[in-house]
């Protein structure tokens, strides 16, 4: 009885524990359409609005076998024909659940939660909510090799990477010990014109730097994070080294490698003043 009382005891302690969910980020195009990534092991918040619903994008080449709902009276929730595409919709005004979406190929958490809008124009409202996948956009091979899985978003089969040119910062006067060995992959319109870094910082110029894309960085498990960045002079730097950053504007999307990155750092094989 001791033992009971005492895995009682514990398990309530746990369950105070702070948990982190993952909420999607609104597009600068429109804030009421968001995009998240997938990550099988975080759950995605949803917060509906009473009198409005939203259609959560799966996949194109995916399709939705079950549906699961922890309180079917205070939502609604239908897919569409082809089964990629989830219309949800709160029948009440506070609601709060959750719902688990299994795909062919996925399984998704959501957690749901439901209020009440000021208007339609209300930036929080989610009229559409996008995933993405981090490992679908550039899958890395260890020849070096690139391509995308069958219809996700355009299937080129082991596309070789692209170099990123050092001239546009020959010019600059950069500090001679830096490395530029980077290439890419992925849409041109997002491809930086320079990027470098000094083994702690890693610098992107882009032709356009009034109007620049999202970066994540991309971990060994190809999962996506925010990065932390600055704007200095001419370069957004951001406050680390990676071994892969995502760039995203909208639909557009394109992946940058560091092809000198070994166990967090940097090999200076290339020097600024070459």
């Amino acid at each position: 009885m001791k033992k009971l009382i005492l895995a009682l005891s514990i398990a309530a302690s746990l369950s105070g524990t702070a948990l982190a969910a993952t909420s999607p980020r609104a597009m600068s195009a429109d804030p009421r359409v968001k995009t998240v990534a997938y990550n099988e092991n975080d759950v995605t918040t949803l917060k509906g609005y009473y009198g409005y619903q939203t259609t959560i994008r799966f996949a194109p080449y995916e399709t939705i076998q079950n549906i699961s709902i922890g309180d079917s009276v205070a939502w609604q929730v239908v897919p569409n024909k082809a089964g990629n595409l989830l219309f949800v919709k709160p029948v009440e005004e506070r609601a709060i659940t959750n719902m688990t979406v299994i795909t062919d190929r996925r399984i998704y958490n959501f957690e749901l939660s439901s209020g009440i809008a000021g208007s339609a124009n209300d930036s929080q409202i989610t009229y559409m909510l996008k995933f993405n996948y981090p490992s679908d956009s550039v899958m890395d091979y260890s020849d070096g090799k690139t391509g995308r899985y069958p219809g996700a978003g355009g299937y080129t089969p082991y596309a070789p990477r692209t170099k990123i040119s050092e001239s546009g910062i020959q010019s600059s006067g950069a500090p001679k010990d830096l490395n530029f060995d980077y290439s890419y992959k992925g849409e041109e319109s997002l491809s930086p014109s320079a990027v470098f870094d000094n083994g702690e910082f890693t610098y992107f110029k882009f032709p356009d730097m009034d109007n620049l894309p999202a970066i994540f960085a991309v971990d060994k498990q190809r999962n996506e994070s925010v990065v932390n960045y600055h704007i200095e002079g001419e370069y957004l730097v951001v406050d680390s080294l990676g071994r892969q950053y995502t760039l995203r504007d909208g639909e557009q999307e394109a992946c940058v490698f560091n092809d000198n990155y070994q166990q967090g750092k940097t090999l200076f094989s290339i020097r600024g003043d070459t």
